[in-house]
């Protein structure tokens, strides 16, 4: 399956929400499918739950849509590991004082230098 397939894939129940086509909904979803909403700690799983949540959604709000803004980007890790695997002779207290939001090295007597 291409990448874009993929793609089409994760957007297809929204979408379907959008046109508020909840047929298209359940063709969309397996039977599995779990939409876990965050804001109300609400956890459906499988095509009838989320239909019914999300009817419930469509009615409140009729005008309310799923928006897209961009592809999701592959991750890149810019914790301390990553950092100190690319400069493994720099120290912890190296990165610290010269990695400060303003571009000032680090002055503050209360972290040890190790």
């Amino acid at each position: 399956m291409s990448q874009q397939s993929l793609i089409d894939a994760a957007k297809a129940p929204s979408i379907a929400y959008n046109n508020k086509d909840w047929e298209a909904v359940k063709a969309a979803v397996t039977p599995g499918f779990l939409y876990d909403e965050v804001a109300t700690q609400r956890k459906t799983q499988g095509a009838d739950q989320v239909i019914a949540a999300w009817q419930g959604w469509g009615t409140a709000f009729p005008d309310s849509k799923a928006t897209f803004r961009q592809r999701p980007r592959e991750r890149r890790h810019r914790g301390v590991g990553s950092h100190m695997a690319r400069h493994p002779q720099r120290t912890l207290a190296d990165r610290n004082a010269s990695n400060t939001s303003d571009g000032q090295a680090n002055r503050d007597s209360r972290v040890p230098n190790p």
